[in-house]
């Protein structure tokens, strides 16, 4: 009888933490949607109108801009960083978090940032 007390009360520690977590990762995703929405957007204008006013001024003889350049430095960063992910020597700061916090919270932080995200408006 002991025994079914100890299980039921771990249970009932088990998900009150997983409900917890669950709870805050759809909180998170409802805000990070709204968030990631916005900085996109802005970071789309934003490059837009710096890429518009260097092929302004190119054309217009004001400055001389090398693409290819350009283009091989921006290759080449993808290039180091998808190798140092592929030999893992970045690693995401995220695990860390999520190994601190406990199995519990993780699974119900995780299952409801997923949830969130696929959540319809």
């Amino acid at each position: 009888m002991n025994d079914l007390l100890l299980v039921a009360d771990n249970m009932q520690s088990f998900l009150g933490t997983f409900g917890v977590g669950a709870l805050m990762g759809l909180v998170m995703a409802f805000a990070l949607r709204k968030v990631i929405v916005w900085v996109v957007k802005g970071a789309a204008i934003i490059l837009g109108l710096f890429f518009f006013g260097m092929l302004y001024l190119q054309t217009q003889h004001l400055a001389d801009v090398h693409w290819d350049s350009i283009e091989n430095r921006v290759a080449g960063f993808v290039h180091d960083m998808a190798k140092k992910t592929a030999n893992g020597e970045y690693t995401n700061p995220l695990w860390g978090v999520i190994n601190s916090l406990g199995a519990p919270l993780s699974v119900g932080l995780a299952s409801g940032l997923f949830g969130g995200a696929y959540l319809k408006k």
